[in-house]
């Protein structure tokens, strides 16, 4: 099967730091080759594949210090993207561009379906969603759809995760370790803290996201009973 993948341009894929979508982008579509389908990537031109490339640009956004506006960036990826997707390349598209592909996938026959990596909660996006009644999107978690019940989810399909270098443990450890985002709707302040005092290993950096994206104070979130609390960042979030 032909297949494009169409990844944020903000950081490589996969992600040399910060990026929890681009490392998603980066499994699925490394699973996909390993599988014989034909995988077209869209991506920064720094990103590293096993799929043919297509740099949407040239570097990562949070690389290139003469971005001002990202937004001009999406409007390029979404269209160097559906532009091949018009000249037929593709059986089907996956698109981790969030809301910024619908317009130009519901024009075309092409199957486009979009999994939603970025936040639901924005007071604008159920008008948005209503325009686009029929666009399939895909979950994340079976919570995540509370905040847009009216979207036409398709289904859900947890993040992927690198099963060697995350290998369970049935004992458990010493620490609770968390990579991400941190926002309200992630409900890091409601994990029970007071069962095991939060130590993120020295081995497993928890990296912040960039103050712009950051909604949740990090003073909401103290450590108890003696628990000690490390947040780390990665370069390219300060």
């Amino acid at each position: 099967m032909r297949i494009a993948q169409i990844a944020p341009p903000f950081q490589s894929v996969p992600p040399s730091g910060y990026g929890g979508t681009e490392l998603v982008v980066s499994l699925v579509t490394e699973e996909l080759v390993r599988r014989g389908h034909e995988v077209t990537l869209f991506a920064s031109g720094d990103s590293t594949t096993s799929a043919r490339l297509v740099p949407t640009v040239d570097t990562a956004l949070w690389r290139d210090e003469d971005v001002r506006d990202p937004l001009v960036y999406w409007a390029i990826t979404a269209g160097l993207a559906w532009g091949r997707v018009a000249e037929g390349e593709f059986d089907v598209v996956h698109s981790h561009l969030d809301f910024h592909g619908f317009a130009c996938a519901s024009l075309l026959p092409t199957p486009t379906v979009t999994t939603l990596h970025g936040r639901l909660d924005l007071p604008d996006l159920p008008r948005l969603y209503a325009r686009f009644p029929r666009m399939p999107v895909v979950s994340i978690s079976n919570s995540q759809r509370v905040l847009l019940p009216a979207a036409n989810w398709a289904g859900t399909v947890y993040n992927a995760v690198d099963m060697d270098r995350l290998a369970f443990n049935p004992r458990g450890g010493e620490y609770l370790a968390w990579l991400g985002r941190i926002s309200p709707e992630k409900g890091l302040d409601r994990l029970p803290l007071r069962a095991a005092p939060w130590l993120p290993s020295p081995d497993l950096p928890s990296p912040s996201p960039s103050p712009s994206r950051q909604s949740t104070p990090t003073r909401c979130l103290s450590p108890v009973q003696g628990g000690v609390t490390h947040f780390f960042a990665c370069s390219q979030c300060r």
